[in-house]
């Protein structure tokens, strides 16, 4: 008889499928009738290193640059014996000739669907499969998903979206493999200096802005400020803004006593809630309120959705579909009082955020399932995330905030100066707002918040008013802020407002050549993680009082690199546009790859022409607690004693129980 083959992503993705459809657990798979349940570990298959296509021996400039063609590329398994024998075992099920058919359940997003192809393509599958693509892990959406599968083998938006999978992993293959090696026997005389697509573009814009502070040179402009008081209540009036202070202290002179009131103006204004969360959005506002870095918010979201309480994590879209509202509607309200303890919502037509039309990703945007079980004993982070969540839900389906903004408008000698007035109205979706109660001056001056100053004044035209005191201020120009994880992410998630504030001429050059508008550095998946690789693995940056810091290791190889076009951010913008052609299927991927191609050759050739190096020192971990002598220091793989050609073995693997090991955590250890 016939058998299906269902391929979830890892197992707790196959366990609640499993729940859900009433499968029975069969040794290490699930078994309904002819159907067979197994999953994947993640990634099971991987490009396989450099050594596969030179020959073995160390690295070396005359096979520089390494360049394939697409078919040339071979997959290697990943080297972890749970996900050997995890492929081997979904390698069993696809060449039995009584499966014939495939259901693919990996992630909804073009991850989930390279994981599939990599494994469908290395046992050289040829059968049929369909694809389920379903956002949330509760039960009626599990059904509901595989009664109805979205796509089939050959549909147009898979293929586009596998195209560009593996083109995205081409890229970062070649340009990885070539611009590391090349820099690292270049620059750093053998020592490992690793260059990435995004992680290199990534630090040239940390480092940028950090030199862009420091080299900050003050500068201070001038404006008057006069002080009133009215039936016991006091306020300011102030100048236009003066370049100099001898400018404004001639006018400060002849000042009269008094000014001569103009006129009061008043308009309404409405404040539109905002739209739901993406990942990078809930990264933004969980950094500002909580100081959560990037991947603790991933890890944080990914767990909610893995316990079934949250929609897939890596959004694409602050919109959701009419169906998706509808079914929210019916436990929102409960939810909120319970979790979050509001009692005052109710739901007012329809809001922004709900538009089918607007979504042009995979999946919509961050919001509960209506799944409860448990939720009382979520940990802290994994607790404040989700508040997070419910109360963007709340701010984005209330009403319009309402201000009255006013401006008193006066005259000195004919110098204007004026008072501006903002009265809340009515607080619409603001009272849902989380507020930041431990910001730092800094993140102050960044809050969206609205300061609410009311003044009633019944001045008429020519009302002399007098000035009780007067006083020269003094502005010192402040410096381009130092990153933090909430300003970073708002930069390399907005490319076109990021080039169009940075680089105006970049902008452009580059808006005349194609779209801007959508285009990100990197993906919401994958930033995190490169991230936690420039800190951790690679120690070119830090993460100091939630700002980034270059090392004096990043500063000398930004130094090094960062006039190469690898780096640069216009040409990041050029792959990130052309890589989403191929998603929309209009680019060709041997077009696209013929151009990398050139474009590896040159960026391998201009490393070369770079005479300076950057001297790469370890960093010392501590003590060594084996020989006593010598040093424990980071290698390739593991750390270990800078003593061990005198015999010390001494050595903490970098991996252990699939768990990774940091450098901090070893340094920690050894020095307790």
């Amino acid at each position: 008889m016939p058998k299906t083959l269902i391929i979830a992503e890892k197992s707790t993705q196959m366990h609640e499928y499993a729940r859900a459809l009433g499968f029975n657990l069969k040794g290490d798979h699930y078994e309904k009738g002819d159907t067979i349940l197994s999953c994947a570990a993640g990634h099971l298959l991987e490009l396989a290193e450099d050594t596969a296509y030179r020959s073995e021996g160390k690295w070396d400039k005359s096979y520089l640059p390494l360049l394939l063609q697409i078919k040339e590329y071979k997959y290697e398994p990943k080297k972890e014996e749970n996900r050997q024998s995890q492929l081997k075992k979904l390698g069993e099920f696809l060449n039995n000739p009584d499966i014939t058919n495939i259901i693919v359940a990996t992630d909804p997003d073009r991850e989930g669907e390279l994981i599939f192809r990599y494994i469908y393509n290395y046992f050289n599958c040829k059968k049929p499969f369909i694809r389920v693509w379903n956002s949330a892990l509760v039960e009626e959406g599990i059904r509901k998903a595989f009664a109805n599968p979205t796509y089939k083998k050959g549909d147009l938006f898979l293929e586009n979206l596998c195209k560009s999978g593996y083109a995205r992993a081409f890229t970062d293959w070649l340009i990885g493999v070539n611009a590391t090696q090349a820099a690292t026997l270049q620059l750093g005389q053998g020592k490992l200096l690793s260059i990435g697509r995004v992680q290199s573009t990534i630090l040239k814009i940390i480092c940028d802005r950090y030199i862009k502070n420091k080299g900050h040179e003050k500068t201070y402009t001038y404006k008057i400020i006069t002080n009133h008081s009215y039936n016991g209540t006091t306020y300011t009036t102030e100048s236009p803004i003066y370049e100099n202070k001898e400018q404004s202290q001639a006018v400060f002179n002849a000042l009269l006593p008094a000014h001569t009131f103009v006129s009061h103006e008043v308009k309404k204004v409405s404040k539109n809630p905002p739209l739901l969360h993406t990942l990078d959005s809930l990264t933004i506002v969980a950094n500002k309120l909580y100081k959560y870095t990037p991947d603790q918010v991933l890890a944080s979201a990914q767990k909610l959705y893995e316990n079934k309480y949250l929609s897939y994590p890596r959004t694409e879209d602050p919109y959701i579909t009419e169906e998706g509202y509808s079914n929210l509607q019916k436990f929102f309200v409960d939810l909120c009082k319970s979790f979050l303890n509001v009692t005052d919502f109710s739901f007012v037509g329809k809001p922004k955020s709900v538009d089918d039309s607007k979504i042009t990703g995979s999946h919509d945007a961050l919001i509960p399932t209506g799944y409860t079980n448990g939720l009382e004993n979520l940990e802290e982070q994994e607790h404040r995330i989700f508040e997070l969540i419910l109360y963007r839900c709340l701010e984005s389906f209330s009403e319009s905030s309402q201000y009255e903004k006013g401006v008193y408008l006066f005259d000195n000698q004919g110098v204007p100066f004026k008072t501006n007035t903002n009265k809340l109205l009515f607080a619409g979706w603001e009272r849902y707002t989380p507020k930041n109660k431990a910001a730092t001056e800094e993140e102050s001056d960044e809050a969206d918040g609205e300061k609410i100053t009311v003044l009633d004044l019944p001045y008429r035209q020519g009302d002399a008013v007098a000035i009780d005191t007067k006083n020269i201020r003094e502005i010192e120009s402040k410096p381009p802020a130092i990153y933090t994880p909430a300003t970073l992410t708002d930069d390399l998630c907005n490319l076109d407002k990021f080039l169009q504030e940075q680089s105006p001429e970049v902008h452009k050059e580059l808006s005349v050549q194609f779209e801007l508008k959508g285009l990100q550095i990197g993906t919401k998946g994958t930033r995190p993680g490169i991230l936690k690789t420039l800190i951790e693995k690679r120690q070119f940056i830090t993460l100091q009082k939630n700002k980034y810091l270059p090392t004096d290791l990043g500063l000398q190889f930004y130094n090094a690199i960062k006039d190469l076009e690898v780096v640069n951010v216009a040409q990041t913008a050029r792959l990130e546009y052309q890589l989403k052609q191929i998603t929309e299927g209009k680019l060709l991927v041997t077009e696209y790859y013929n151009n990398l191609l050139e474009y590896v050759k040159n960026m391998v050739q201009n490393i070369f022409n770079i005479e300076t190096t950057v001297k790469v020192e370890r960093e010392i971990l501590g003590t060594c607690p084996k020989c006593k002598q010598g040093q424990i220091v980071e290698g390739k793989k593991a750390f270990g004693c800078t003593n061990y050609k005198n015999g010390c073995d001494f050595t903490i693997w970098k991996e252990v129980a699939h768990k990774n090991i940091t450098a901090k955590q070893v340094a920690d250890l050894i020095n307790k």
